[in-house]
């Protein structure tokens, strides 16, 4: 009988260790989500304070030698850090180009996109994201003719 008990208070303390890792890790996560707001809207404030993307290293030449107004930067950053943060916490192959009719290829399929790309990229955190546009946007222009 003490065997028993002794094997039911071993197996209930391991359950309950799994579960507290188990959630301790789900609130990080739900963390990050929530913090994924407020970045999004910093990065948006970028349209109205065009000057601020200076503070990235961005020079007015550079937003116009892409063609895209620092409003349309702001907008682009802020899509893709929403997105990235579901991409960079899943188990994607980072060097596995997102598949065409995917919403981000078709946004990578842009000309005008892939010129603003190594304007935005500066802007945003290396990870499985930034990994997937750099191999969806090389496969692109692989496929393009010369």
């Amino acid at each position: 009988m003490e065997l028993f008990i002794a094997i039911l208070a071993l197996l209930i303390s391991t359950l309950i260790g799994v579960w507290t890792l188990r959630h301790t890790r789900e609130q990080a996560r739900a963390a990050r989500l929530a913090n994924v707001t407020n970045i999004v809207s910093v990065e948006r404030s970028l349209a109205h304070v065009p000057t601020a993307v200076r503070f990235h290293g961005i020079s007015q030449q550079e937003l116009d030698e892409a063609g895209v107004s620092a409003a349309e930067l702001a907008y682009l950053v802020a899509s893709c850090s929403a997105t990235s943060l579901y991409h960079n916490s899943s188990d994607e192959n980072s060097r596995q180009p997102f598949a065409r009719g995917n919403y981000r290829r078709n946004m990578c399929e842009s000309a005008d996109f892939r010129r603003a790309w190594p304007l935005l990229k500066r802007m945003m955190n290396a990870g499985t994201f930034v990994s997937r546009m750099d191999a969806t946007i090389a496969a692109i222009e692989a496929q393009r003719p010369r």
